[in-house]
């Protein structure tokens, strides 16, 4: 089995508070990374001091560099993986800590399958403190575990499995750097976590380490928050939803269509991937159409499209049945 380099992409920005830990977790790996790759966003506190401090003593080599584009995670992100050198690129946020084996666990499956594009792995959620708070990436997010079970089980379904449940964190991910023809520069319509993981099902394969790789702490501060849901919560947070930011949901998988074509010589199957994306284009604008009628044209609509089978093989099954059934409120 080939060893493969491994380059962490950190993005940082006013993270003073937190980074030294994160920083430190790297060196306590059980393996620790060949590099790391640092892109800071205009940072003003001391962010900038506390990267320099740990790059003189760290028993890696370690990049840090302006973002050119600075305003936003995404082009922070990029920043960082275009500067990484190794075989694989993990992601890392600049206020989590990982846990000892987060680089190994990541990495072995890239090396032991070159159909593997990239892996995933559930998180733990803590406080401020670094204390649990009875919750991890999974189950706020609702993914169970018999849909991760299919995911690795039927590789040729990958694709269509990851377009309804994305398994995306972007603090806990590893790709292949081969892909980056296809990946950037990354969109702005998609969080650069999911784009990634979208595109790397459709390339290849991907797989899920089931087991916690990260402390995801959940503070004031953070640029997107996590949050642990509730069926009722779930139901009805997107009721605010205007217009607007329902269009924008239809141009993003649009997005991925244009990229998807502009690179289809890279995809594993392009003719399945085009229908599986246009196929989801279609529902999300049934959706958008079905969320503003009258509630007894809406009960007629998604009963409709729950009968079709559409809600289970391109949404979340009952739970966005009951997204749509809610519907939005009228401004």
């Amino acid at each position: 089995m080939a060893t493969l380099r491994t380059s962490i992409a950190l993005a940082t920005y006013q993270g003073e508070r937190f980074l030294s830990q994160q920083l430190d977790s790297f060196v306590g790996q059980t393996r620790m990374p060949d590099e790391l790759c640092i892109s800071d966003d205009g940072s003003t506190d001391g962010t900038v001091d506390v990267l320099q401090s740990f790059a003189s003593t760290a028993p890696f080599p370690v990049k840090l560099v302006a973002n050119p584009k600075s305003g936003g995670v995404n082009k922070n992100f990029e920043n960082a993986v275009t500067h990484c050198t190794g075989d694989v690129i993990l992601f890392s946020d600049q206020d989590d800590v990982w846990l000892p084996e987060h680089v190994e666990s990541l990495a072995i499956p890239l090396e032991g399958n070159s159909a593997v594009l990239a892996a995933a792995s559930d998180s733990e959620y803590v406080d401020e403190t670094l204390k649990l708070v009875g919750c991890t990436e999974s189950k706020s997010n609702r993914f169970p575990t018999w849909l991760r079970d299919a995911t690795m089980r039927f590789p040729q379904n990958q694709f269509e499995l990851v377009l309804r449940h994305n398994m995306h964190n972007g603090h806990g991910m590893a790709f292949r750097r081969t892909l980056l023809p296809l990946l950037l520069p990354f969109t702005d319509m998609f969080v650069y976590d999911e784009w990634v993981l979208l595109l790397c099902a459709a390339a290849g394969y991907i797989t899920y380490v089931p087991r916690p790789m990260t402390l995801h702490r959940q503070h004031r501060e953070q640029s997107n928050k996590s949050r642990s849901k509730d069926l009722q919560l779930w139901a009805t947070q997107s009721r605010n939803v205007s217009a607007d930011q329902e269009r924008v949901q239809e141009e993003k998988w649009n997005e991925l269509l244009t990229r998807v074509h502009a690179h289809r010589d890279l995809l594993r199957d392009f003719n399945s991937t085009e229908y599986s994306l246009k196929q989801k284009y279609d529902f999300v604008v049934r959706r958008r159409q079905t969320r503003r009628r009258g509630l007894p044209v809406r009960l007629v609509m998604t009963l409709s499209e729950l009968i079709s089978g559409r809600y289970h093989r391109l949404g979340r099954g009952f739970l966005t049945f009951a997204r749509d059934l809610y519907g939005v409120r009228q401004h």
